[in-house]
């Protein structure tokens, strides 16, 4: 083994040692293959698989006969990431989770009550937002996780073939963080053109997947939304406060995409040195989505919850619309029913999210 290798697998091993958010989930692969995989290069071989299945989970969870389909992959070295997948199912008895319709599940949900702010948060950059506009309305048709991310990889508007795979990960780790290429995400964009559907869609995701973005809302708009806006002076500030070992490129970094999330996403104007953003409406679709994203099981929820936590303070919807868009789905009986007597002010969904779902778009048709 060249000491290059042995070096980068040193760095890679001394890296997660110091915080395992450090490394990115193909350089966490190729930390896995270091121990099964002695003498190579294991970082193209890491990439490949994240092309190939689109994330960790996907990758361990394969079969052994389809880990040795990969270049570089030998019985030994499957048989080893195959144990693994198996031995965490075990353990988070996940057995009787797989064979429920994963359509339904809901991997973007963030207890706010119990939100840890004191968590080691993960660097927030590359977010691929133009991109993920473009393509991810198609990725409904694929048949699997692995064949779009092939198509992201030829289609991605960057030069080389190693940079499309690379920012393809990106899309489909953030985005398409669900067991199934066929999931509410991209059920939903796949049945409307309403870009601002698509938007909002893409904005709640990023809220619940990078904790940098939830807490940036929470903390500095949230706290400035009387103001109206914020500089990037608050930004800069914001981030050294919890990335204080960071450099200021990395620093610049976040803030772009911060920037970008609410920019590009009709959340906000940037102008001058300023971020600008205000309570707003937007559409029923959007909605329904991010709702049902928050209850995916039938439920009934108070008022309060919606009224005074995410859907408000993050999403920056207006309290009244709100109230408006829970109606116009008692009209669509995807809510069944709404009570507001005295101090009982709550309503009740009877569908999964699934159904919702089906139910909103066949009323369209």
């Amino acid at each position: 083994m060249s000491n290059d290798v042995s070096g980068h697998r040193d760095r890679l091993r001394k890296r997660f040692i110091l915080d395992p958010n450090f490394l990115t989930d193909a350089q966490k692969v190729e930390l896995l293959l270091s121990y099964a995989i002695p003498r190579k290069d294991i970082e193209p071989i890491a990439q490949e698989l994240m092309t190939k299945f689109g994330d960790i989970r996907s990758i361990i969870t394969q079969p052994i006969s389809e880990l040795e389909k990969t270049n570089g992959i030998g019985e030994s070295s499957a048989v080893y990431l195959s144990l693994i997948g198996h031995i965490l199912s075990e353990i988070f008895n996940n057995d009787n989770e797989e064979k429920m319709n994963n359509y339904q599940a809901s991997l973007f949900i963030i207890d706010d009550d119990h939100h840890q702010k004191d968590e080691k948060l993960s660097i927030f950059v590359h977010d691929e937002i133009e991109s993920s506009l473009q393509f991810l309305p198609t990725a409904f048709d694929f048949g699997s996780k692995g064949s779009f991310a092939e198509y992201l990889k030829a289609n991605l508007p960057y030069n080389t073939e190693s940079t499309r795979a690379r920012r393809g990960s990106y899309i489909l780790n953030r985005y398409l963080n669900y067991p199934d290429i066929k999931n509410p995400l991209t059920f939903m964009l796949s049945n409307t053109n309403n870009i601002l559907a698509h938007k909002n869609a893409l904005f709640y995701v990023i809220q619940k997947q990078e904790k940098i973005a939830y807490q940036f809302a929470e903390e500095v708009i949230w706290a400035n939304l009387a103001l109206g806006f914020i500089s990037k002076s608050q930004i800069t500030e914001f981030l050294t406060r919890y990335f204080p070992m960071k450099e200021k490129n990395s620093i610049n970094k976040v803030q772009k995409a911060l920037l970008n999330t609410y920019a590009l996403l009709g959340m906000g104007n940037e102008k001058d040195d300023r971020l600008y953003f205000s309570l707003h409406n937007a559409d029923l679709e959007s909605f329904l989505f991010v709702l049902t994203s928050e209850y995916p099981q039938p439920a009934t929820i108070p008022f309060d919850k919606i009224m005074n936590g995410f859907i408000h303070q993050h999403m920056l919807w207006h309290r009244d619309w709100i109230k408006d868009q829970l109606y116009r789905l008692r009209e669509l009986k995807i809510i069944s029913k709404i009570a507001e007597i005295d101090f009982l002010k709550q309503f009740t969904i009877d569908v999964d999210q699934k159904t919702a779902l089906e139910m909103f778009y066949q009323s369209q048709q």
